[in-house]
């Protein structure tokens, strides 16, 4: 479906030179990519992966349905302004990314994770989502929640978690105790945005965190004392 001639350009030449629709295949043909990053709206392009492709890619704006591509291709997934059905039927997805804009008029109404997210997915992010956590996959090590408000942390307690943040999700002292004492892998802990923290002098187990970010939170006029959270964490490397 390509032009032979395309193919034989150095690749940085490639998004000059090769129409949009074509830039896909080219990469994956050429070995700079692994995986194609599909547009749903390419008919042609969609029935070529199907047909060819191990793994795809996908953003998914509002008004669109999931295309016709086979589910276990799909590894990534970006909806924008959007939550479609049928996410549950993607067995291979890996990365689950959801963001309604400040604009947008189609926020939806509280809906539980375990009611659209596939239990393979390993990597969570979502950006002003009325969302439940009513659950977790087993195998999620990576959770971003921005602006996401009335978020329950007990769903994130004693999972695998290597990396979590809660920005702007009204996450209070009583929430990073839980947090601190359940999740016993956790490496990250980000909660920018949120009331004023303190650290629990004693914690029932401490986990093994490298980056912590509880300081820049608004309306903290008296932030805890750095050398009590130092002496908290003694494999701490960031701390803000």
């Amino acid at each position: 479906p390509t032009d032979p001639a395309l193919m034989r350009l150095p690749p940085e030449l490639l998004p000059k030179c090769c129409p949009p629709t074509h830039l896909g295949i080219l990469e994956l043909a050429l070995g700079i990519t692994e995986t194609l990053r599909l547009h749903p709206g390419n008919r042609h392009l969609v029935e070529w992966a199907n047909r060819t492709c191990t793994s795809a890619e996908i953003v998914l704006c509002s008004g669109r349905p999931l295309p016709t591509i086979r589910p276990e291709l799909v590894t990534s997934l970006a909806l924008v302004d959007t939550i479609p059905e049928s996410l549950l039927r993607l067995r291979n997805l890996r990365k689950l990314t959801v963001a309604f804009p400040q604009a947008s008029l189609h926020v939806p109404d509280k809906r539980k994770l375990s009611s659209f997210c596939p239990p393979t997915v390993e990597s969570l992010t979502f950006i002003r989502v009325r969302i439940a956590l009513d659950w977790l996959p087993e195998g999620c090590t990576s959770l971003s929640l921005t602006r996401c408000r009335d978020v329950d942390v007990g769903a994130v307690l004693g999972n695998h978690l290597i990396f979590l943040c809660l920005d702007n999700c009204n996450i209070g002292n009583d929430d990073l105790a839980r947090i601190l004492s359940g999740c016993p892998g956790l490496a990250s802990l980000q909660l920018p945005n949120n009331g004023a923290l303190q650290v629990p002098v004693v914690l029932a187990m401490v986990p093994p965190l490298r980056s912590l970010d509880i300081l820049c939170c608004h309306h903290s006029s008296a932030p805890q004392d750095v050398g009590v959270i130092v002496a908290a964490f003694p494999r701490l490397e960031e701390l803000g």
